[in-house]
């Protein structure tokens, strides 16, 4: 018998209050809330170039999907505005790339930002809890339907093609 395919689950709200509580630099900051409060994929977040962010719009084009190869505009809360100002001040500003890596021109790797999660993760004694980076997509849409939004809405801020995959982020609703 095959077992379905687990998705990562929803992190609650205490859990999220001591992984934020355990970020210590702007940059990590950033990284987690633009992913917490967009719903984005970290595929997508590595991808993003600060010329694609509306600040005036609270706005980030994402231009080619990860999964769907289709462009979608997401938008970040006030949380993630502040993080994200106070990270442009101290980035290298010579780069293009949100998160700048090591080498010229691009950005950092996901194995970066999965060690940094780790490390947030351990410092917030949440290591054993089995979150990844996809958790925090799957907290944003939690958050989004609980809070009433509609299907059809997250649908398209995910990047779903598919309502069925929508769906079943919406089946971690019980928090």
């Amino acid at each position: 018998i095959k077992l379905p395919e687990a998705l990562p689950r929803a992190i609650p709200p205490e859990d999220l209050q001591c992984l934020l509580g355990a970020i210590e630099s702007d940059r990590d900051r950033t990284l987690i809330l633009l992913l917490l409060r967009t719903g984005m994929r970290i595929g997508e977040l590595l991808k993003v170039q600060v010329s694609d962010i509306s600040f005036a719009e609270r706005k980030i084009m994402i231009y080619l999907g990860e999964k769907n190869f289709q462009g979608r505009a997401v938008y970040y809360s006030e949380d993630a505005e502040q993080a994200l100002k106070k990270w442009l001040k101290t980035r290298p500003s010579d780069s293009t790339p949100l998160f700048p890596g090591k080498s010229l021109g691009g950005s950092i790797s996901y194995v970066t930002a999965w060690k940094t999660l780790r490390n947030i993760l351990d410092r917030a004694g949440l290591s054993d809890k089995g979150y990844s980076l996809h958790s925090l997509r799957h907290t944003f849409a939690t958050d989004m339907l609980n809070a009433g939004m509609r299907l059809e809405v997250l649908q398209q801020l995910l990047g779903h093609q598919e309502i069925e995959m929508t769906m079943r982020y919406a089946r971690v609703t019980d928090l």
